[in-house]
């Protein structure tokens, strides 16, 4: 059975941490990077907040952390069998075979291995700063770098055979258990002229089960590679979640990213997208509906850095009940970035007067000959419309649903991939459970 430490409960101290550590049995290398990331973590003032968001409840000491994962059997979970499925739960994980038409087009480690097998690929990405997301940033960016159980180590190569369905790569992460924590790192690299698909959602077993999840997405799209990536984020609604989405786009490499935000009491996203060389092209949906006491906190930065670079960010949603929305969003040009063309929306819908959002778009430009702008509104349900479709025999529920759905309908038509729109759809779907208007189970605000 495995072991189970709480690495939260232990890190009050330097000798707590170092009796953790030792649970690991890796090499030097990695132990002294545990210890850097958790002097980073110890040196932030605390975890991070802000003006419109506040960890009101959260208690990050009560929950668990296993000292290691083992490698179980595969999981009977409803997977679809056009994806290789990676299975990631509270104290295990399963990666599927590659199948023979893939083996050389896509490559799957996970970090235990890598580093008991002395690969000097990890060694490289800590000792030579080429991770995208930096320990010293935030608390929970320090422990998602050097605390993890384990991680995911994936790669894309160009196909043999151009003709070749591109490989496609689902990696699940449930939680099971009630008071636990996951943080699990995943690192991406599409090669030069490779072409994949890579689908990462999340589930819960209980929609109360209480939680924290930290995970980090780090992709190097390399010259001319084609990717496309789809985050649908559904945890407990009584988890607190920290995601990072940190992308490079090397010269005239595509990165079509899309995102359903749904899950989680209190979520703060941190994406950070830098469109680096001439020809990278960035595509980035997001899709957000929170109701209850939800709070969404996003910070979408698209960093151009390279001339003739192009990016369209675009986030819609809705919030109903209680749930609050805070939106950062930042388009930044560097004088290199001549003849960028740089887009940023951001659209919500409010279905009732306790639901609020705020929207702080921004744009720095310090080049001279660039298209680049920005649109954001927020506003309430217009009641024209409502009054039109119920005058045509609809009642006030399916009214409002039919509303929301055409509000949210570009941003659902903007992803490419069809079965990531039926995973949006039904995340959208799991909200109209309970009755539009209904206010949330009890009269707190969470995150203010």
């Amino acid at each position: 059975m495995t072991a189970v430490v709480s690495a939260f409960s232990v890190l009050r101290s330097r000798e707590d941490f170092e009796r953790w550590c030792r649970f690991q049995s890796e090499p030097s290398w990695l132990q002294e990077w545990r210890r850097h990331c958790w002097q980073a973590a110890e040196d932030q003032p605390g975890w991070p907040e802000s003006r419109y968001t506040r960890l009101r409840g959260f208690q990050p000491e009560i929950y668990g952390v296993p000292t290691a994962w083992q490698v179980r059997p595969r999981p009977d979970w409803s997977l679809d069998s056009s994806y290789v499925w990676v299975a990631v739960w509270d104290e295990g994980l399963w990666v599927d075979p590659i199948p023979d038409r893939w083996a050389r087009a896509l490559r799957v480690y996970r970090f235990r291995e890598m580093a008991a097998a002395g690969d000097e690929r990890l060694r490289r990405f800590w000792e030579n700063s080429q991770f995208l997301i930096d320990p010293a940033t935030s608390r929970p960016a320090a422990y998602l770098n050097g605390l993890w159980p384990d991680g995911l180590w994936v790669e894309f190569y160009p196909a043999d055979d151009a003709s070749e369905t591109p490989p496609a790569l689902g990696i699940r992460i449930q939680r099971t258990l009630p008071q636990k924590a996951l943080i699990f790192p995943i690192v991406v690299w599409a090669r030069p002229d490779s072409r994949g698909t890579l689908l990462v959602e999340t589930e819960s077993d209980d929609p109360a089960y209480p939680g924290m999840l930290i995970t980090g997405l780090q992709v190097f799209s390399e010259v001319r590679s084609d990717l496309s990536i789809q985050c649908v984020w559904s945890d407990a609604e009584e988890s607190f979640d920290f995601v990072f989405h940190h992308a490079r786009i090397e010269r005239d490499a595509r990165l079509n990213w899309a995102t359903g935000w749904f899950g989680g009491r209190i979520t703060q996203g941190r994406h950070h997208m830098r469109v680096a060389e001439p020809g990278a092209e960035l595509s980035d949906v997001h899709v957000v509906f929170g109701h209850q006491r939800q709070h969404f906190d996003s910070q979408i930065f698209t960093h151009h850095t390279g001339p003739y670079t192009k990016s369209q960010v675009l986030m819609r949603g809705v919030m109903k009940d209680r749930a609050r929305n805070v939106f950062y969003g930042l388009i930044r040009l560097e004088p290199v970035a001549q003849n960028a063309d740089a887009y940023l929306q951001d659209h919500i819908m409010l279905l009732n007067p306790g639901a609020h959002s705020d929207s702080i778009p921004a744009l720095e430009i310090e080049a001279n000959q660039v298209r680049c702008g920005h649109s954001a509104s927020v506003g309430e349900i217009d009641e024209e419309q409502l009054f039109y479709l119920q005058s045509r025999g609809l009642d006030e529920t399916t009214a409002r649903k039919l509303i929301v759905e055409g509000f949210l309908a570009p941003a659902i038509e903007a992803i490419a991939l069809e079965d990531v729109r039926v995973r949006i759809q039904q995340g959208i779907e799991r909200k109209w459970a309970e009755e539009l208007g209904s206010g949330p189970r009890d009269g707190s605000v969470d995150g203010r």
